[in-house]
């Protein structure tokens, strides 16, 4: 894979500007520190019960390839060993009956400059967790190593990552907070497959079905995920917890909050998606800094 040099330079910006301090007595923790948003911690109302959480810190966005890029550019030039188990796999694209449209993304999106803020995917579970790593590293190396609070950067548990998506709204289905899928304009309020049933045809000659535009044109599976950021955030400052990617959590074998081929009552807060931990192109994930001593 070819690995552009500038990329791990711009990224690196992103790295810089994470400083952290608390204040004197109480210790008030920073609102946000580079990408990472803090969310005071609460409850989570998981079918009745009442779940604690501790205050943390999560990714506002996915994990974007350019954000992956440095990583695998470091990893690649220092830790050649371990740099094929983090490596993206594009493969992970094909299915049998895809379209050509996915062949194109095979090969552009990761690497094309165009899709440098998409949401990464294609990886195992194990890779996103030495990113998690990797960047923890980073981070007590460079901007953090004069902190005096320990600190562990890591995926967010199922109960975190709902926590986080709901945006404050706990009663609500999705991360807005409301039932409603749309705006009052008709725009989606996230990435998903919002094709309504006037719009699926089933081809007897293919025995598959296929998305159909006004002009009775044959669309198929053109769908991709969309670029980080581009749909308002939650109550939190969050991007994306519903739709565009499912995300990994670190206790459970499901992905969250449905994807961008996901119907609308699969984009939900507590939608899951069973995942093995393998390259997916639905499944990406958001690292979350937990202070675990100060």
């Amino acid at each position: 894979m070819r690995m552009d040099k500038r990329v791990f330079f711009l990224s690196l910006a992103m790295v810089g500007f994470l400083t952290f301090s608390f204040g004197k007595g109480g210790k008030k923790a920073k609102k946000e520190i580079g990408k990472f948003l803090y969310i005071n911690g609460g409850a989570l109302i998981d079918d009745e019960t009442r779940v604690p959480i501790n205050n943390f810190y999560i990714f506002k966005t996915e994990v974007t390839n350019l954000d992956y890029r440095e990583f695998l550019y470091d990893l690649k030039k220092n830790h050649p060993e371990q740099y094929k188990t983090a490596i993206y796999d594009s493969t992970a694209w094909r299915n049998p009956g895809d379209s050509g449209y996915y062949e194109a993304l095979e090969q552009l999106y990761f690497n094309h400059e165009a899709y440098e803020n998409h949401p990464i995917i294609n990886l195992t579970k194990q890779a996103a967790e030495m990113y998690c790593s990797w960047l923890e590293e980073r981070l007590k190396e460079g901007y953090l190593k004069e902190a005096d609070f320990t600190f562990k950067v890591r995926l967010p548990t199922q109960q975190e990552w709902m926590y986080a998506a709901s945006g404050g709204f706990t009663l609500f289905q999705y991360a807005w907070g409301g039932y409603d899928l749309f705006d009052k304009k008709g725009r989606p309020k996230c990435v998903f497959s919002n094709y309504s049933a006037n719009n699926i045809s089933f081809n007897y000659d293919t025995k598959q079905y296929e998305i159909i535009n006004k002009r009775n044109r044959v669309l198929g599976p053109v769908f991709q995920p969309a670029a980080t950021a581009n749909y308002k955030a939650n109550g939190y400052g969050l991007f994306d917890v519903c739709g565009n990617v499912a995300e990994m959590v670190s206790d459970k074998n499901v992905a969250m909050g449905g994807h961008w081929m996901s119907l609308g009552g699969d984009v939900r807060i507590k939608s899951e998606m069973p995942y093995d931990g393998q390259p997916n192109k639905f499944v990406g994930f958001r690292p979350v800094l937990e202070i675990i001593n100060q």
